[in-house]
């Protein structure tokens, strides 16, 4: 069935379809797109809720038990695609308030910075204590945010096995 809604002025029609709904749904929606297995919220028309009837934010999935947002070239999750997922299930670490992102392809997990100088990857915990630095000069810092060397740590280390250096120590 074919469902049409006009509405004038400053005040809004309101539309209820019972029925299966197939193919394309054209215009702005207002409101909450329901179905037996699935609820879709749209709060405005810049922002969707999943699972939600009203999105926090421009895109805001939830799950009682894990959320994921899959990106990838089809397929089944876990085939070829990249997965972020919040509540756990991907290792031992991925517990229910675990943040997961997860390459399910065969290639290289990349991280790019733009091209300027002094750009860094930083580690942190909370928003003051950074734990680790890499420069964009390939310097490791580690419990040191402006490293001085290829590898510099702060605090004690401990190193388990064979040892090899190229020069003094």
């Amino acid at each position: 069935p074919t469902t049409t809604v006009n509405t004038s002025g400053t005040g809004y029609a309101v539309a209820t379809l019972v029925a299966n709904l197939e193919g394309n749904v054209t215009g702005n929606v207002t409101g909450n797109v329901t179905s037996a297995v699935s609820s879709i919220g749209v709060a405005t028309a810049t922002s969707l809720g999943i699972g939600t009837a009203t999105a926090n934010s421009k895109i805001q999935i939830v799950d009682s038990s894990a959320s994921s947002l899959v990106i990838g070239k089809g397929g089944a999750v876990g085939v070829s695609n990249l997965e972020l997922r919040y509540g756990g299930g991907a290792s031992r670490f991925s517990t229910a308030n675990a943040l997961d992102l997860i390459n399910h392809g065969d290639g290289h997990f990349n991280y790019f910075l733009k091209n300027t100088a002094g750009n860094s990857f930083v580690w942190h915990k909370g928003n003051a204590n950074e734990l680790m630095t890499l420069t964009d000069g390939g310097s490791l810092g580690i419990g040191v945010t402006v490293p001085t060397h290829k590898l510099t740590v702060s605090g004690t280390s401990k190193v388990t096995g064979i040892a090899t250096f190229g020069g003094a120590v």
